[in-house]
């Protein structure tokens, strides 16, 4: 047993088993359908939910309160948007290296038996139907060679991830008011920061 679950998790540990790709992950954040749900995920992203207090004693913290409105109105649109967008090319590209790794040893295997083929004392088609099939798998994983080499996934998933990450560290600098926000324009700061941040985005695209 202790060998069967051994080998079970190693299994579960190679590439093309833990970094399956999922069938849909849109490419535009929504908004879940319930404010419960919303806090729920943004708990599991690591922010703070007003659910972490009871709802009399929210008022308690009349400054945090208003910090949170302020990063929930300006921050936290353009936040879910990047992150968003890391899922959807971080699932592109494990999409295309399953094609790429399943297409290559379906290549290879297929080159195989029609070596083998030849070998055979009456063969019949099957070295013209190996080599058709053959080159149909090479052709396929050829494209999507191209459409990932021209898409960059790898690049877009590192970029949207690094901007969000950057959006994360701000959300947090501005809640515990650390420079540059820890004046009377801390809101314009933000804001300017923000737009900061969009260009680093238009940049890299350009």
């Amino acid at each position: 047993m202790a060998k069967r679950a051994g080998l079970a998790s190693n299994i579960s540990n190679l590439f093309f088993v833990r970094r399956r790709p999922k069938l849909h992950i849109p490419f535009d954040w929504e908004r879940p359908k319930t404010d419960a749900e919303y806090h729920k995920l943004l708990e599991y992203e690591g922010f703070i939910s007003q659910t972490h207090w009871k709802s009399d004693n929210v008022d308690e913290f009349p400054l945090l309160k208003q910090d949170l409105a302020d990063l929930e109105q300006h921050l936290m649109p353009f936040f879910w948007e990047l992150n968003q967008k890391a899922k959807y090319y971080q699932n592109l590209f494990y999409l295309y290296q399953w094609v790429f790794m399943f297409g290559a040893l379906v290549t290879t295997a297929l080159g195989a038996f029609t070596t083998y083929s030849y070998t055979m004392k009456d063969p019949g088609n099957l070295p013209e139907i190996f080599g058709v099939i053959t080159a149909i798998v090479s052709g396929v994983t050829a494209f999507f060679n191209v459409i990932s080499n021209q898409s960059a996934p790898q690049a877009r998933w590192a970029r949207a991830r690094r901007l969000a990450e950057e959006l994360r560290v701000t959300y947090f600098r501005y809640l515990t008011r650390l420079k540059p926000f820890d004046g009377k324009d801390r809101i314009q700061k933000l804001r300017l920061h923000i737009l900061a941040v969009r260009r680093k985005e238009n940049e890299d695209k350009g």
